[in-house]
């Protein structure tokens, strides 16, 4: 993907535990810029590999079973964050 803006990015798994269906964190606060506020690689392309990923459980890809959220076992959730007032939006591209 292409940054644009991001100051890091955190993954979490939606996986089945005993407790239930739970978001499971496998990247945690990933920077994909050096200083939040300079723009030098605010846009750079990064590429995600599941072997950076910890507690990925790659049998879940593609399982269709669900939850009353409607979200399929395996789906992930990306958080972005951008601690800077500089920067009005970021997104990946």
């Amino acid at each position: 993907f292409r940054n644009h803006y991001v100051a890091s990015i955190s993954v979490m798994q939606r996986q089945a535990r005993p407790e239930g269906l739970v978001w499971v964190p496998v990247l945690r606060e990933k920077h994909l810029m050096r200083d939040a506020h300079c723009e030098d690689d605010a846009q750079a392309t990064t590429t995600l590999a599941t072997s950076d990923f910890t507690n990925f459980d790659s049998g879940l890809c593609g399982v269709a079973a669900g939850d009353d959220e409607g979200l399929p076992v395996g789906s992930l959730r990306f958080r972005l964050r951008q601690p800077s007032p500089t920067w009005r939006s970021y997104e990946l591209k």
